[in-house]
């Protein structure tokens, strides 16, 4: 293997490593509404979520952003 493909391997796992020490390493966030603590690692519900990040309170049903505020709806 060419010294580009091992780095570019290396450097893939190394960074892949990070994110997810950094998710683990962050604040636990709770649903405005209920206070139940949303999970580290979500999963998406819907686009806008996709996008823009957040949780659905799996109490509730909440929709959060992913600061942790309920999310306003558009009319």
């Amino acid at each position: 293997m060419t010294p580009a493909i091992i780095g570019g391997i290396v450097g893939g796992i190394g960074g892949g490593l990070a994110v997810f020490i950094l998710a683990l390493l962050q604040s636990t966030r709770v649903c405005p509404d209920c206070e139940t603590p949303l999970p580290k690692f979500r999963k998406p519900e819907n686009n806008q979520q996709r996008l823009w990040g957040g949780w659905t309170c799996p109490n509730c049903k909440c929709d959060v952003d992913r600061k942790g505020n309920r999310r306003q709806t558009r009319s």
